[in-house]
């Protein structure tokens, strides 16, 4: 008998393996009826007032709470699940919920719109455009980080060479300049990203006259020169004087004033200010709106010469505000023989590293990481190298906002001289964008260290989050077979 059941235990075992391994064809759908679905996330979010009065005087509470939630993110930052801000909005200000549930569910969204209603801004008044939230991710960790008002990156777009009649096109009508200004900049991809970090303001200055080209200065707001072919020039030190002198007297009657600033020692930031950038229009009649042919300036403030401001002046709004903001330089190639490229001695710096450089190999440029087989570019050949002339310098990439249609282009790489993308900055120029903000706004405050801080901590996140933007594909060659690409080279 107990070897019957041994037999009989053997053929109950086979027969639970073959059940197993064999279902029968009349079943279509195996599965438990006891386990629930997922249930989704769930969210609240309210502001308490919804509406405040001008000037960011009187605060409003933000509270949130959630239900079956992983992750929870205010305005791309990661918070906790439930919570509350305390937040003062200068302008109208939406404040976006996110909460991400079990795999397979919809993610919850509740927003809120905090309103500002704002006087009608008179001529001659600093008023506000549009501020962010000052509600930003860090790169890092994707945590919120919550900035206040006055180490947010300020800036101030000046009406020059407008005159009372002319001021509606500046920023009254429905088609305006500041408004123009304002959608080439959300274009670039790198500051839209970040918007929540900017403050916007406007000046509508009333000049006398309007601006004529050449000769003397008019009696203009600003007194910025133009010369006859179009050109912003401060190349005279008693123009730029002038100049200086009536920005920064505008400048102390930001609500925000510059209160924190770059060393003098730092290069090509030495002095300037962190926390805000200027930008002037300069109406041009013959368009009948913001035009003339720009430039970019540190301007020194006449009661301190240890304390700058970057400025912007003219019509290429982007391309001049890159300059100012992230201090990138132009990417021409104008084979005139006027040196503009130093040498580097020592490692990349705050101060010295930048777009344009003496270095031509593939391990010295400052965007190796970049370059086909790097770090943050495993394998996109033939795009990234180092473009450009000794005298000129080399830059990362063909074609991007930074470059333009010098003649030079045409001569040196044939075919095309209209190098200038106004809608993308090249892939180094967006992450030294990034770099900029994150110093400005004093998440990296030492500036002696804050270049190897960002190469060690947040390079490799910035892409990570951002993205590896592939550029575009230019013709490779001339039509006399002459190679358009100048790749890097091995040292």
């Amino acid at each position: 008998m107990f070897r019957d059941m041994r037999i009989c235990g053997i053929c109950l075992v086979a027969v639970a393996w073959g059940a197993a391994a064999a279902v029968p064809p009349n079943v279509k759908n195996l599965r438990r009826t006891d386990v629930p679905p997922p249930v989704p996330a769930q969210c609240t979010l309210s502001a308490s007032p919804g509406t405040v009065p001008a000037g960011g005087g009187t605060p409003s509470l933000l509270t949130w709470s959630t239900s079956n939630a992983v992750k929870v993110t205010l305005n791309g930052g990661k918070v906790a699940t439930s919570g509350s801000l305390s937040v003062r909005p200068l302008t109208d200000a939406t404040y976006t919920l996110v909460v991400q549930g079990a795999p397979g569910t919809a993610p919850a969204t509740c927003s809120r719109v905090i309103t500002v209603p704002q006087p009608t801004c008179s001529d001659g008044t600093i008023c506000p455009v549009s501020c962010g939230t000052g509600l930003i991710p860090d790169i890092v960790t994707g945590n919120l980080i919550v900035l206040p008002v006055d180490r947010m990156v300020h800036v101030l777009l000046l009406a020059e060479g407008y005159t009372a009649t002319d001021l509606p096109r500046f920023h009254r009508n429905s088609s305006n300049d500041v408004e123009d200004w304002m959608a080439e900049w959300e274009a670039i991809d790198v500051f839209d990203q970040f918007r929540e970090a900017f403050c916007f303001w406007k000046l509508p200055a009333v000049s006398n006259a309007r601006i004529v080209p050449g000769g003397a200065v008019e009696d203009t707001a600003f007194r910025v020169p133009v010369d006859s072919g179009g050109n912003v020039d401060l190349s005279d030190a008693s123009a730029l004087a002038a100049v200086e002198s009536r920005v920064w007297s505008e400048v102390a009657r930001l609500p925000y004033p510059p209160a924190t600033f770059y060393p003098t020692t730092s290069g090509r930031t030495r002095g300037m200010a962190k926390n805000l950038v200027v930008a002037a229009m300069l109406y041009e009649p013959a368009r009948g709106r913001s035009g003339f042919s720009g430039t970019t300036a540190l301007l020194q403030n006449p009661m301190n010469a240890n304390r700058t401001v970057a400025a912007a002046f003219a019509h290429h709004r982007t391309h001049e505000f890159g300059h100012a903001f992230a201090r990138l330089r132009d990417e021409y190639i104008k084979l005139d023989g006027s040196a503009i490229c130093q040498p580097r001695s020592g490692a990349w710096t705050s101060g010295n590293v930048s777009n344009v450089v003496c270095e031509k190999t593939c391990t010295g440029v400052p965007w190796s990481h970049l370059v086909a087989g790097g770090q943050i570019n495993p394998g996109v050949q033939g795009l990234i190298g180092a473009f450009g002339h000794t005298e000129d310098g080399y830059h990362p990439e063909l074609k991007c906002l930074m470059n333009g249609d010098k003649p030079g282009n045409a001569t040196t790489y044939g075919g095309e001289s209209e190098l200038r993308d106004e809608d993308r900055m090249c892939n180094f120029c967006r992450e030294l964008t990034a770099f900029r903000l994150f110093e400005r706004i004093g998440v990296l405050s030492d500036t002696t260290t804050s270049y190897t801080a960002w190469q060690a901590s947040y390079r490799r996140h910035f892409f990570e989050v951002y993205g590896f933007d592939v550029p575009a594909v230019v013709p490779m060659e001339t039509p006399p077979g002459r190679p358009v690409f100048v790749p890097c080279v091995t040292p």
